[in-house]
């Protein structure tokens, strides 16, 4: 199943937004989301449109069009263990179209990860938008969903952000 219509259902997903100056936290903003699309983990590409409102204002964030390659440098701001939000790790993309089972094909990279970072964002050094990070192994070794994964599933759908 490609994507999933959910009806404008909202589920009870929790979005939030840490605003931080001088390096402390100032207040969190959270909403809920309706969820717009979903593709299933297991033989899907474990992806999901959120809809959300305000306060989190309009999305600055650039899909690239380039084709990333192996030794690309990427950089990933996420929330490491659920409980470190806004960490900062860089690696490099280290194998492209990794099958790990389940009929999910990732791109391997170097990056730090660790629970509570999946769903975030890896972005090249223009800061555009090159990936999912979504799993890590037993061995340590991390994995995104590349954009370009992102930009089949959105043509399978019907769903533009142009």
């Amino acid at each position: 199943m490609a994507g999933v219509d959910t009806s404008g259902k909202t589920y009870p997903v929790r979005v939030y937004q840490d605003i931080r100056r001088g390096g402390k936290h100032i207040r969190r903003h959270n909403t809920t989301a309706r969820v717009i699309h979903y593709s299933p983990r297991d033989g899907g590409y474990d992806l999901a449109i959120l809809e959300t409102k305000a306060p989190f204002g309009e999305s600055v964030t650039q899909l690239s069009t380039e084709l990333t390659d192996v030794g690309s440098e990427l950089f990933h701001l996420g929330n490491m263990k659920s409980v470190f939000p806004g960490s900062f790790t860089t690696g490099y993309i280290s194998y492209l179209d990794r099958d790990i089972g389940a009929g999910m094909m990732r791109d391997q990279t170097t990056l730090v990860e660790f629970g509570g970072s999946s769903g975030a964002g890896a972005y090249d050094k223009e800061g555009k938008f090159i990936g999912v990070v979504s799993d890590k192994n037993d061995h340590g070794i991390s994995f995104m969903i590349p954009v370009r994964r992102v930009r089949t599933w959105f043509k399978e759908i019907n769903f533009s952000i142009d």
